[in-house]
């Protein structure tokens, strides 16, 4: 049984703000705290903002929050969530009117499935990219106010999988630590795109940032997933003003599918490049490999007599192409293979799937 718990928030908005909100420049400054309805207590890394907007923040350790709504965004709704809890959605205009909005939170139950495990058949495999390349490109973000999420795409096939770890390849250290928080999404493989959140558990760690393979040891969480995961790594905001970024290895080329998104509740967006990251699982032997990473090798190597640098050309012809010669098709040139190849092709191959008309 559980107990569902409630949360209070109050939203303030500057008067000031308010009368000049039908500038067309302006923007409406929306403070407010979480906190505990029961116990008082505030709560910590709840996410506001406006779905798909990347407009965004995050209440810090205090509860507190603060968020500005631009003007064209003024008629939307703002979004409330913690991880465990139903979703709150506002009409930013309702906000004006009341000076302390109470908003109570419903918690999500699950009912606990029985799963029988058979110890003789289950191993520990890996999922995601594994290894560093041998050209080493890195990434990083800091935002002051609000997380930014990074995450990968595994294959887990139908058996039901453990997670027990989550691990990045961090490129350089710093001297302090860093919060973080671990979800998992469900991966539509058809709209080519991550869903909505599958694992209810509010998934807080900090660790320190050294140069190397950061792991994150989920053993303990029960962690019970299958099928196409987005398995994803929020950066929390830290209270100190200067903070260094954490920066990450990322790989160019393959055919893996990474994802980010920039604030609370923002677009996912494909990157170009893939994240040096990846989760160990204990799964049934007979469940399916992830292969390592591999990039398409060019078809053509051209070696300029002038520059004497190779120059790589690479191809990917439709399935069907050898059946028909006579047929004719569209043709997409990229610059830059070397980085783009795959994501441009396996885009392309996504589209072609959609539109039949196209095979």
């Amino acid at each position: 049984m559980t107990v569902a718990k409630i949360f209070s928030i109050a939203l303030i908005i500057s008067s000031q703000t308010f009368l000049n909100s039908h500038d067309s420049f302006s923007q409406i400054l929306i403070a407010g705290k979480i906190i505990d309805a029961k116990n008082l207590n505030p709560i910590e890394y709840v996410n506001v903002g406006i779905k798909e907007k990347n407009i965004g923040a995050i209440s810090k350790d205090d509860g507190s929050f603060k968020i500005n709504i631009p003007h064209e965004h003024q008629s939307d709704s703002l979004t409330i969530s913690c991880v465990g809890y139903y979703d709150e959605n506002l009409y930013i205009p309702d906000l004006f009117r009341e000076e302390i909005v109470i908003i109570r939170l419903r918690e999500k139950t699950t009912q606990l499935k029985l799963v029988l495990v058979t110890g003789e058949k289950l191993i520990e495999k890996k999922y995601g990219i594994k290894r560093r390349a041998p050209i080493h490109f890195t990434d990083g973000i800091f935002k002051k106010d609000d997380s930014f999420e990074i995450g990968q795409v595994i294959h887990l096939g139908n058996s039901l999988a453990q997670i027990t770890s989550l691990n990045i390849h961090i490129n350089s250290s710093r001297p302090d630590s860093a919060s973080f928080r671990i979800n998992s999404y469900k991966y539509d493989v058809d709209d080519d795109i991550p869903k909505e959140r599958i694992i209810e558990k509010n998934i807080l760690q900090r660790h320190p940032i050294r140069e190397g393979w950061l792991r994150f040891d989920l053993s303990d969480y029960n962690i019970l997933v299958k099928g196409n995961v987005l398995v994803s790594l929020e950066f929390m905001p830290e209270p100190t003003k200067d903070v260094k970024q954490i920066l990450y290895e990322v790989k160019i080329g393959g055919s893996s599918k990474s994802y980010f998104r920039k604030s609370s509740f923002g677009q996912w967006t494909r990157p170009p490049h893939h994240y040096c990251l990846y989760v160990t699982a204990i799964t049934d032997r007979d469940a399916p490999e992830e292969m390592d990473e591999q990039e398409t090798l060019p078809a053509i190597t051209l070696k300029s007599d002038f520059s004497k640098e190779p120059f790589n050309l690479f191809v990917r012809l439709p399935k069907s192409y050898s059946k028909d010669k006579t047929r004719s098709y569209p043709v997409i040139y990229l610059l830059d293979g070397n980085a783009y190849f795959d994501a441009i092709a396996n885009s392309a191959d996504h589209y072609v799937r959609k539109k039949k008309d196209f095979k």
